[in-house]
């Protein structure tokens, strides 16, 4: 018998289609599925992982639950973060951050959020500094 390597395949559309039907009730709400999505980065394995542990550690499973057991830094945060340096609004970005830190995420885990969320987020899609933003915050996550 020949075993074939397992690639990560991006489960981005086909995740957000499944329903739970499970021979227990596993509660969730849309937003804990979002948040499976985001920290899974389209590996259902992990994606499942996460699942079974947020189930496991809180019984439902919710946006805010989902990031408390995968330790990763909320999005809405980050989003928040970057709105504040669109605008100029240096004070409040960088308290964000320093709350984020005082919370005890590393700084590696603050930045790759970041870039995650710089990826996808809409308010800046079109905004000429995001090249500028994607490749200081690559060049920060490489170092």
């Amino acid at each position: 018998m020949k075993w074939r390597r397992c690639d990560r395949t991006s489960f981005f559309f086909c995740f957000s289609d499944i329903s739970l039907n499970c021979s227990f009730k596993v509660e969730y709400n849309d937003e804990g599925l979002t948040a499976l999505i985001f920290t899974s980065e389209g590996d259902m394995r992990q994606a499942i992982n996460n699942l079974q542990s947020t189930w496991s550690g809180f019984g439902f499973v919710s946006g805010d639950n989902v990031f408390k057991v995968c330790d990763q830094p909320h999005p809405i945060i980050i989003q928040a973060t970057i709105r504040a340096c669109l605008k100029g609004d240096i004070e409040t970005a960088v308290d964000k951050l320093n709350d984020l830190w005082s919370q005890g995420y590393s700084a590696v885990d603050i930045i790759v959020t970041i870039f995650r969320v710089v990826k996808t987020f809409d308010e800046c899609v079109f905004q000429p500094g995001l090249i500028g933003f994607q490749s200081q915050i690559k060049i920060y996550q490489n170092a």
